[in-house]
């Protein structure tokens, strides 16, 4: 049997999950003071997170949304996805791929670093298992700190056996995160990475996934309009 894995952010989904997740949440759910003040002073986050990333490589995104959103009850957002599945799913992008890994009788599963709300909804939606980062809940409310973040480790997965490697003959994956470098280059030392399927973004993000394919030694990749 094969597996095929689907990166979400991008690549299945357009846009980050995370942050349309937050952004619906800010719009339609629970308000309070924190959640105003963020909401009033987004474009601010947003420069501030973009200066971490560029100049220290650190994405603080999750902890400006945990000091904000951290003590919502979970009843509260279990309404709030449901209206929130209809405006995520619309966000669908490359469903022609998808169905054509699935007409082959392939097992499919989702593989993201986002937070869990709305990768669930996109699994339910296709019928397919995930992987996502987890969030903590505490006495039915969350505190948006994480019992599990698969940001920049997706290969975790694997290395604990969540999915074991010995029931695929081949995998191949579908992504266009340059985070997920750190999965390739794990799948690929065990001899059963096939294909890589790239969601191409720039000329420059090309130029630099085949620096990094050519450092593996590793040919078999195609880039997906």
């Amino acid at each position: 049997m094969n597996l095929v894995l689907f990166d979400v952010c991008g690549t299945l989904i357009n846009g980050n999950s995370t942050q349309l997740y937050v952004d619906y949440l800010l719009e339609n759910g629970p308000a309070n003071f924190r959640t105003k003040l963020y909401k009033r002073s987004k474009p601010i986050f947003s420069l501030i997170a973009w200066m971490f990333r560029k100049f220290l490589h650190l994405d603080i995104t999750r902890f400006i949304i945990k000091k904000c959103f951290s003590g919502i009850k979970q009843e509260e957002i279990t309404n709030l996805n449901k209206k929130f599945s209809s405006f995520y799913l619309k966000k669908l992008k490359n469903h022609e791929h998808f169905l054509i890994e699935k007409q082959k009788w392939k097992t499919i599963i989702l593989v993201s670093a986002s937070i869990d709300p709305p990768i669930q909804i996109l699994a339910e939606f296709l019928s397919v298992p995930y992987y996502a980062s987890k969030l903590e809940q505490k006495n039915n409310i969350l505190t948006w700190s994480f019992t599990e973040d698969l940001q920049g480790r997706k290969e975790s997965i694997f290395k604990d056996n969540r999915i074991n490697l010995n029931d695929y003959k081949k995998i191949s994956f579908y992504t266009d995160n340059k985070e997920d470098i750190s999965l390739i280059s794990y799948l690929h030392k065990t001899k059963k990475l096939e294909k890589v399927n790239i969601i191409l973004l720039s000329q420059d993000d090309r130029l630099y996934r085949e620096h990094y394919f050519t450092s593996l030694k590793f040919t078999n990749y195609e880039y997906l309009s």
